[in-house]
């Protein structure tokens, strides 16, 4: 495939993700994870990705939080390629998360700024 197709077509599912409501969103965020993760783009996510401490960044966003439900905040990196690779990273919620019996939920509320809520 080539670049400008790939690029099309993940324009496209964005596109397709934009105008989705909440009950048709899975199909064009399956497409738009697919196109990401195509073979193409394995180096670029690589070198994104490289060295990040998921685990980490989650833990630190943890400590963000108050008495008050929703009041988690993500402490996402001053480095631009970080920033980014933190928002492509392909890693399970960490195992301590889960046993916690607490579901987690990281909600990206807009382009510009993001939310982490911990929902018990």
């Amino acid at each position: 495939m080539s670049a400008i197709d790939l690029f099309d077509q993940i324009n496209l599912a964005v596109l397709d993700l934009q105008g989705a409501s909440y009950q048709g969103y899975e199909r064009p965020l399956k497409s738009l994870g697919r196109l990401l993760n195509h073979e193409d783009l394995r180096a670029i996510n690589q070198t994104l990705t490289a060295g990040l401490d998921y685990a980490g960044f989650l833990a630190e966003s943890e400590k963000t939080g108050g008495g008050m439900a929703g009041s988690h905040r993500l402490v996402w990196p001053d480095d631009q390629t970080e920033w980014t690779g933190q928002r492509f990273v392909d890693t399970p919620l960490p195992r301590e998360h889960l046993s916690s019996g607490a579901t987690h939920r990281i909600s990206l509320l807009s382009r510009t700024s993001a939310s982490a809520r911990w929902i018990r």
